[in-house]
């Protein structure tokens, strides 16, 4: 499940936050899987801006157990968070509890910016 209608991981949404962070993500889950995650809960990719999943360097695949998810708007973003709850990676046996909450920093949202891993784009930049 996602962590965001507990109290101890409750906060509050800042205002310009139109990104998320997905933390405690079992290592072996890729961006596609994470897809199917968002869109489990009623997003698609007509929401999303970007889904960026930093990976580890090396002969196998392990992602870093985070991921970045940009929004259209900040109003679908803090829809995610509080949809976010109770939520398992089907077909998953990992014991890891995800946990969403806003993107503290801001992530560049253009093509040519510097993020490695697995990165997903479904359009170059938020609507208004």
């Amino acid at each position: 499940m996602f962590c965001s209608g507990s109290k101890a991981c409750r906060q509050d949404w800042p205002e310009s936050a139109d990104s998320v962070t997905i933390k405690n993500i079992p290592g072996r889950v890729r961006a596609q899987k994470v897809l199917s995650a968002v869109r489990a809960l009623g997003f698609t990719e007509d929401d999303l801006v970007y889904l960026h999943l930093p990976v580890k360097q090396g002969r196998t695949f392990f992602n870093l157990g985070y991921c970045f998810i940009g929004f259209c708007s900040v109003a679908l973003a803090r829809q995610f968070w509080e949809k976010s709850s109770n939520f398992a990676f089907p077909g998953r046996t990992s014991l890891k509890v995800p946990h969403v909450e806003a993107a503290t920093r801001s992530v560049s949202r253009s093509r040519s910016s510097s993020m490695s891993g697995e990165v997903l784009w479904f359009r170059r930049e938020p609507t208004a």
